[in-house]
């Protein structure tokens, strides 16, 4: 018996997960964001039932399981700021997250996925791979085994993280980007992706990464682009 989900923030994608809850059978009770509580009693087809300050999480903690809808986006640094700021919130109260798992996913029984995390459509979690809290995977997104993937993570579509990466927390993975290696064929370990860097789209990135580093194919900075290869 599921507890209802409420959404702890909103945007336009909320709907995927929506989906996902009304697929699994999961109650939805609402929305917290307190860009709209006051302001509107219906976002997404959801009532926003209250903002961080009205809400009692206090009682509420055992009557409901909690997702962090706000997304978060190189572009709007609001955002981010927004939703660690859910994930502080989770952790003031001891929140019980819901993890959303579309059932066309591939999840190996192996694969550990903490609390708060998304799974989407068509994408594959591989065994013995270990996923922190609030992380998205999100739609075809493959995941090879022995990887590590830290809190508040974001891989967005048609990602493709090769055997033995390890991801430290808050990394921005941009659509069709490919992070490799060579843990697959001789035991070695894979790249390591440092805290709070940011790979953008389209790239195959096949080194280290350093924590805060935006690896792109723009700009003057040869760092950024030596390791990865340009994809037509």
């Amino acid at each position: 018996m599921h507890k209802p989900i409420v959404f702890l923030g909103t945007s336009t994608n909320l709907e995927i997960f929506i989906r996902v809850c009304t697929l699994r059978g999961m109650p939805i009770a609402g929305i917290v964001d307190s860009d709209f509580y006051s302001e509107t009693k219906i976002k997404n087809g959801l009532p926003v039932i209250g903002s961080e300050d009205t809400f009692d999480f206090e009682a509420a903690r055992d009557q409901y399981d909690f997702f962090i809808g706000m997304p978060w986006t190189s572009l709007n640094p609001r955002s981010k700021i927004k939703r660690l700021a859910y994930i502080d919130l989770v952790d003031q109260y001891q929140l019980n997250c819901a993890t959303l798992i579309h059932p066309n996913s591939e999840v190996f029984d192996e694969a550990e996925i903490g609390p708060g995390c998304y799974v989407g459509f068509n994408a594959g979690i591989a065994h013995y791979t270990k996923i922190g809290a609030h992380s998205r995977i999100h739609n075809s997104v493959i995941v090879a085994h022995d990887t590590t993937i830290g809190k508040n993570c974001i891989l967005h579509e048609y990602v493709k993280i090769c055997s033995r990466a390890t991801l430290g927390d808050n990394v921005l993975i941009q659509p069709d980007t490919a992070v490799v290696g060579y843990g697959k064929f001789n035991n070695e370990r894979g790249p390591i992706i440092g805290n709070n860097a940011e790979l953008q789209f389209r790239l195959t990135v096949a080194r280290d990464v350093e924590p805060g580093e935006i690896v792109s194919l723009t700009g003057g900075n040869n760092r950024r682009i030596y390791g990865e290869v340009i994809r037509s």
